[in-house]
């Protein structure tokens, strides 16, 4: 399989506003022909048939593809319903379309049985096998005993599976999942490649394309075998994936964008550090990201690195460094969240930075691990960076609050030269914002975090209550989730008395 027949990541994107699906009403499925002669129409078949042929030639599945078959495949299953209603004049061509339909779909849940294998090795949780690969493989087997063997109890045994485990409930389970990147296997095997390879990231896109199309499928089968008038939970999958894929493109240029700064900053060899930092200033705001940066241009060190470049960095993932393109270094931090958070927590970290006691002779003496020493006074950072006497230019970018910067950055001293005439040491400490203590799990004790994170799942656990009895009017069906609800509640208040 060639790289370009995978590398498809923006033109796989599917405006689910613009698609047209074909009509899925099951009256144009039969035909009477003259005399008493009656037979089923297998275009939408023969279409189904033709996708799927095409997706064995590409070795995956293609969810735009899948998107816009919608039509066709809720077809395919008003094409069963009708076989039931009455018994077509044998020998009926669609018996023999079916057939050859389910003979792809074989081949097909082959190879989306190896993307789960390998997507199951990332994520390992119970659940994600009990609650979707499972049901899924099910589901996708008795899709085909409807093709092979169209009849009453084939179509009860997939409805009965369809309702216990919606497609379109299994897909938000996958893509809840890839939002967080502990249980996203891109996001996890990307930061885990050194060189972030295409060839990485093209295979797990993939990966993620086939189960999500595989979903799709499945969606579109049931509504046509309930002979739904509308296709909703095909949207809400296309509409969601399509968030997806708009996320995943911007990681693909997040993981180009070393390359990209590196190639800038040889090209532009004989630039000051203010104009590359401009340069990179102006890729990094074209980036289509909610994200603020800080970016540093600076020159090589002689000896003594960290006497003149040292940090503290609360994720690995967060930063990119460049050590020697353009006969330089540069380095770009990202902050998540502060274009989001509260300006209160900005300005809390400005005013942090700038009454930080820096102890000149403690820092001379372990320049290495300073940094780390100074979270003690700035507690709502996640990069902490000294230096000095590099020549370096240090821009924010992408931030319109707290003066536009994402933290703060001062000159914390200087010294000057033997006449006493000028500076020849100055040193900057920069400081970004993480996550303040309140919500930052990692830097609150053990005993809040666990007392936060279950006071924030039971009330989760009482909101869905609340909107299942609005929804339903049954207040007694979940009456013990809520007595277990308060006795755990109740557990932790007696905890908290007795200071524990």
């Amino acid at each position: 399989m060639s790289d370009q027949s995978i590398d498809t990541t923006a033109e796989n994107f599917v405006d689910v506003d613009q698609l047209v699906f074909d009509d899925n009403g099951t009256t144009d499925e039969i035909s009477l022909s003259s005399g008493t002669e009656r037979h089923i129409d297998t275009k939408k078949v023969e279409k189904v048939i033709d996708l799927s042929s095409r997706f064995l030639e590409l070795g995956k599945l293609v969810f735009k593809d899948v998107a816009v078959a919608v039509g066709n495949i809720v077809g395919v299953g008003n094409v069963i319903k009708a076989i039931l209603k009455f018994v077509p004049d044998k020998p009926d061509p669609v018996y023999g379309k079916l057939k050859n339909l389910e003979s792809k779909m074989d081949e097909l849940t082959e190879l989306i049985s190896t993307k789960f294998d390998d997507m199951k090795a990332f994520i390992t949780e119970v659940n994600f096998y009990v609650e979707v690969m499972s049901p899924a493989s099910n589901l996708m087997m008795l899709m085909r005993d409807c093709m092979k063997h169209p009849d009453d109890q084939a179509v009860e045994n997939f409805l009965e599976a369809y309702a216990r485990h919606p497609p379109l409930i299994m897909a938000y389970s996958v893509l809840s999942l890839l939002e967080y990147n502990s249980t996203n296997p891109l996001k996890m095997s990307m930061d885990a490649d050194p060189v972030k390879r295409k060839s990485t990231f093209n295979k797990w896109y993939d990966i993620i394309d086939d189960v999500l199309g595989e979903f799709l499928i499945l969606e579109a089968f049931g509504s046509g075998l309930l002979e739904k008038k509308n296709t909703y939970n095909c949207h809400r999958i296309i509409e969601k994936t399509e968030e997806l894929f708009k996320k995943v493109e911007q990681w693909k240029e997040e993981y180009k964008l070393p390359g990209v700064m590196e190639k800038l900053l040889n090209e532009n060899s004989k630039l000051n550090n203010d104009n590359k930092a401009d340069k990179m200033k102006e890729i990094l705001g074209d980036i289509l990201t909610n994200d603020a940066f800080y970016l540093g241009v600076f020159n090589k060190w002689e000896r003594d690195r960290y006497l003149h470049y040292s940090f503290d960095l609360f994720n690995q993932n967060q930063l990119i460094e460049l050590y020697g393109p353009g006969d330089g270094n540069a380095f770009i931090y990202r902050s998540r969240k502060a274009n989001t958070v509260e300006e209160k927590w900005l300005a809390l970290i400005k005013e942090e930075v700038k009454n930080v006691k820096f102890d000149v002779e403690e820092y001379k003496k372990n320049p290495k691990d300073y940094p780390s020493k100074l979270t003690l006074q700035i507690h709502n950072s996640g990069f902490i960076c000294v230096m000095g006497q590099l020549g370096e230019v240090i821009k924010p970018v992408n931030c319109d609050r707290n003066g536009g910067e994402p933290g703060y950055h001062r000159l914390m001293y200087s010294e000057k030269d033997k006449n006493g005439k000028r500076a020849h040491r100055e040193l900057i400490m920069l400081s970004s914002y993480l996550e303040h203590d309140a919500i930052n799990p990692m830097k609150a004790s053990q005993s809040s975090k666990g007392e936060e994170l279950a006071q924030c799942v039971m009330g989760i656990l009482l909101f869905l209550d609340a909107f299942y009895i609005g929804l339903t009017g049954q207040y007694d069906d979940t009456a013990e989730l809520r007595r277990e609800v308060r006795v755990v509640l109740g557990k932790m208040d007696k905890l908290s008395h007795l200071g524990i």
